[in-house]
């Protein structure tokens, strides 16, 4: 695979050292209280399918975001090639249109790794804006198929009672920590079943389309709510959660960590070269939202735990998970079998 050039001849490592450059060089934003630009609608692109963890956070903290707008928000769900597809709706809108996007390195970074040349965009070439929290990634399994620790899961699969796991995409993240729990913790599956983000692969598991299956942690908590999930496994944390007590953390069972491609952040982004005055804007809107005390207490209560990185962490962030990545042999061996 090439990894030192993508789509439209870009040289990966003179983006990389442009951006960083400019990251490096910016200076810090002018509060949210400056003159706002004309915006008449403000579009936020989940490139996610809806019901996922991404999805319902993007939407509730939109809610708070529409009282300091006089403009509309659209919000649109625009799923595919894990996250890229959205993505490249996004680079290719105009540096002065009120649009952004969000996404979750380092899954992202991942996608865009695996297909190489043929990526539809470079993330990196995205204007950030804010990050806005973390997340992990949790296996799961239904409350109705009666496995109830990561031990019996690993017998059924042992046994061959049981050969396939489902996860969020195909390619990425999820399905490279598949990689890691089949090569690093015992779980011998036969096959990875990819489905289009945490919405739709919950839902599978519930109706035992899947035995089990990888999520992000808020998709699997609304799971839970719902009655129809069970965890069995917390990948990216090293503690227990709280919300999550019966689920062993994998360096608890004594695996290697799996920090690396199980803890995504979650970022908001623009368009390529972003109109400076609309970039501040935004930048200070979120950076206000995400940060005011009663927002995060709200959120809080709603299960959703607010973190906000400013837009040079985020560029940052986003540039040495390729850097960390692009490398990790399992991932070579991974896209050596495609």
């Amino acid at each position: 695979m090439d990894i030192e050039r993508f789509s439209g001849g870009v040289d990966r490592r003179s983006v990389l050292t442009g951006i960083a450059s400019a990251l490096v060089g910016a200076v810090a934003m002018p509060a949210f209280a400056q003159t706002a630009p004309e915006i008449r609608r403000l579009e936020v692109i989940i490139p996610l399918s809806a019901g996922g963890g991404s999805d319902i956070m993007v939407r509730q903290l939109m809610e708070h975001v529409r009282p300091l707008l006089s403009s509309q928000i659209a919000i649109s769900n625009v799923p595919g090639d894990g996250s890229l597809l959205g993505l490249s709706r996004l680079a290719r809108a105009s540096p002065d249109e009120a649009v952004i996007g969000v996404h979750n390195p380092p899954n992202t970074v991942l996608s865009q790794l695996a297909r190489g040349a043929s990526a539809p965009v470079d993330i990196r070439t995205l204007t950030p804006i804010a990050g806005f929290g973390r997340t992990f990634t949790v296996l799961a399994t239904s409350t109705q198929s009666g496995i109830e620790t990561y031990q019996q899961l690993q017998q059924a699969y042992e046994s061959g009672a049981q050969r396939l796991l489902g996860g969020t995409d195909r390619a990425g993240s999820s399905e490279l920590t598949a990689e890691l729990l089949r090569s690093q913790a015992d779980l011998k599956f036969e096959e990875y079943v990819a489905y289009d983000g945490s919405g739709a692969g919950n839902a599978a598991i519930a109706r035992n389309e899947v035995p089990a299956g990888l999520a992000s942690y808020e998709a699997v908590i609304d799971g839970m709510a719902s009655g129809t999930l069970r965890p069995l496994l917390v990948l990216g944390n090293v503690e227990r959660v709280a919300d999550m007590p019966d689920a062993p953390t994998v360096a608890e069972l004594g695996y290697p960590s799996m920090a690396e491609v199980a803890a995504p952040i979650r970022v908001i982004v623009g368009p390529p070269n972003m109109e400076q005055s609309l970039r501040d804007y935004l930048v200070g809107l979120f950076r206000d939202v995400v940060t005011n005390a009663d927002v995060v207490k709200k959120m809080a209560e709603a299960g959703i735990k607010l973190e906000y990185m400013s837009p040079e962490a985020v560029g940052q962030s986003i540039n040495g998970a390729f850097e960390k990545l692009e490398s990790l042999p399992v991932l070579q061996q991974m896209l050596a079998r495609k």
